[in-house]
């Protein structure tokens, strides 16, 4: 089972939340990440969690790049 967390900057979407393989196997999954409106400019961390049951396997952590809203046209 995967999940993915932003910590409120950003909401995310994985591509899949349940991938099953066997052993030597590798599949592509993605994270989509959209940025709320009200988040700061600034790095920032998403992390996506691979699961077996209960049991965490790994969290691979992301960074992103947020930048500031051009400023409105007069």
């Amino acid at each position: 089972m995967l999940e993915a967390a932003t910590g409120g900057w950003a909401s995310a979407t994985l591509s899949e939340t349940l991938v099953v393989l066997e052993p030597g196997k590798s599949q592509v999954v993605y994270l989509d990440l959209a940025v709320a409106s009200d988040a700061a400019a600034g790095e920032h961390l998403a992390s996506v969690t691979v699961k077996s049951g209960n049991d965490v396997l790994e969290t691979v952590v992301l960074k992103a790049d947020v930048a500031a809203a051009p400023a409105p046209a007069v």
